[in-house]
């Protein structure tokens, strides 16, 4: 659990994957918001009872492992106040049961800028979902989207943007690995679940090569050594790219 005491809104922040709390963490933070996180829905309601006075949004992803969303969101709903509002978020859209117990959605990848108006959506209209932010085709030829590359430079000091494209590509290499050890012991699931992580990661930084590479492999495309150079081909190119930038 991570807690950054900044002026702000508070937001608790519940994804189970780490690259991502990181990531958002630092881009609420760059704003001026106050953040806690938890790596889990079950951690995330604890956190939300202990500091339910405290909190002002609960933004929480959807598809985390062996987690129904409903009920997730349902308990988390049960134990906010009324004056707090509840955001999710995932690489996918949600369904209709999810969205009503919702005050907004976020489609990832999203900026801190679409989280600020989904969330005033949300404090104007009470619980209504907020509109999706747009999603991009599987498969993206550009390496680094500069207009996210230069939001974030604007809002993150030049050590800690390189130490969050670091944290991403670290990532991806780790999460590569392991589709690769999953693909060849035939775990379709594991796949499809580190994939899912990796677009979502990608995706927020602005690597949108490697977020169209994912996104294939999650939605079925076979796993084999072309796929796997391509991962490495697409991190160096990226690297490459952050070295001229950084």
């Amino acid at each position: 659990m991570t807690e950054i005491a900044e002026p702000g809104i508070f937001v608790l922040v519940v994804d189970d994957d780490e690259v991502m709390r990181e990531l958002l963490s630092a881009l609420l933070e760059a704003t001026a918001h106050r953040v806690v996180t938890a790596d889990s829905a079950r951690s995330g309601l604890a956190v939300l009872r202990q500091q339910a006075n405290a909190l002002d949004v609960v933004l929480t992803d959807l598809r985390m492992p062996e987690t129904d969303a409903v009920e997730m969101l349902r308990g988390l709903r049960g134990a906010m106040s009324a004056r707090m509002r509840l955001i999710g978020m995932s690489g996918s859209a949600a369904d209709p049961a999810e969205l009503e117990l919702l005050d907004g959605f976020l489609l990832k990848p999203f900026s801190v800028e679409e989280f600020a108006a989904a969330l005033e959506r949300a404090q104007e209209g009470g619980r209504k979902a907020a509109p999706v932010s747009a999603n991009v085709s599987k498969r993206d030829a550009t390496v680094l989207d500069e207009a996210i590359y230069a939001r974030m430079a604007k809002s993150l000091p030049p050590v800690a943007l390189r130490q969050m494209y670091e944290l991403t590509l670290d990532d991806v290499r780790h999460r590569a690995q392991t589709i690769a050890e999953a693909a060849a012991a035939g775990d379709a699931t594991t796949c499809k679940s580190e994939a899912h992580a990796m677009k979502g990661g990608c995706g927020m930084v602005g690597a949108m090569e490697l977020r169209g590479i994912a996104a294939d492999i999650e939605a079925g495309s076979p796993v084999d050594t072309p796929v796997l150079e391509e991962i490495a081909a697409a991190l160096e190119r990226l690297r490459r790219m952050l070295d001229t930038l950084t």
